[in-house]
């Protein structure tokens, strides 16, 4: 099991458990995750600075991350 925390905001946070297997797009399509830290569709996860993609599995991260979740950023060229 790979334990993470999740982060949204300056003050909600959540720390739980998961497979390995589990990828940044399952924990962002979370809906209790979701509910318990206010977030919508249209983020990103974030750890240590980089955007993960949605593939990324939490055993490519590795033990005890911290994942921030962000609104996503609006661009126009």
């Amino acid at each position: 099991m790979i334990t993470f925390t999740l982060t949204h905001g300056l003050s909600r946070n959540l720390s739980d458990e998961a497979s390995p297997e589990t990828t940044i797009g399952s924990l962002l399509s979370n809906n209790s995750y979701k509910a318990v830290l206010k977030f919508g569709e249209s983020v990103d996860a974030v750890v240590n600075g980089v955007v993960q993609n949605t593939d990324t599995t939490l055993g490519d991260l590795g033990n005890n991350i911290t994942i921030a979740i962000e609104t996503k950023s609006n661009s126009k060229a």
